[in-house]
């Protein structure tokens, strides 16, 4: 044991790790939305984004560039 060590079990802080777990993403995919239907709020921030990505989908190229703020 370092000197490290025994400060972070004095304080009681975890040690944050890089990987995740596999129950971090299952927690974390079931959080987000899959869908812009699941998003909650911002009615007509989510219409137009549909508009631009279903123009994008049958123009069969990547849409526009979109800045989302707040």
């Amino acid at each position: 044991m370092n000197i490290d060590d025994q400060a972070t079990e004095d304080v009681g802080l975890e040690i944050i790790r890089l990987e995740v777990s596999e129950e971090d993403r299952q927690v974390e995919g079931a959080l987000r939305p899959k869908t812009l239907a699941e998003f909650v709020g911002q009615h007509r921030v989510r219409e137009q984004l549909d508009l631009i990505l279903r123009a994008a989908l049958q123009r069969g190229n990547s849409a526009d560039h979109v800045l989302l703020s707040g």
